[in-house]
């Protein structure tokens, strides 16, 4: 997938959320050469981080079908 910068589609309402709170259906999803802001992870306490960016950056969501497969030791990361 690829988001565009929000700059790219004209004028956004200062904190807008693009998607909302979501887990990956796959196992892992990889996301690099993160250029831009916004990305946040929540943790198990419903405390949401925002995600550094830059290319030294490899960011690795863990997706439902792990969650599934090990029976739920590792969960799905949820963000936005």
């Amino acid at each position: 997938l690829h988001y565009p910068p929000l700059s790219a589609l004209g004028q956004i309402e200062e904190r807008a959320i693009r998607a909302t709170e979501h887990e990956d259906l796959a196992l892992l999803a990889l996301v690099t050469a993160i250029t831009g802001s916004g990305l946040q992870l929540k943790d198990n306490e419903g405390t949401w981080y925002d995600v550094p960016t830059g290319s030294e950056y490899l960011v690795i969501h863990m997706g439902d079908m792990l969650n599934i497969c090990t029976q739920g030791f590792y969960r799905a990361t949820t963000h936005r």
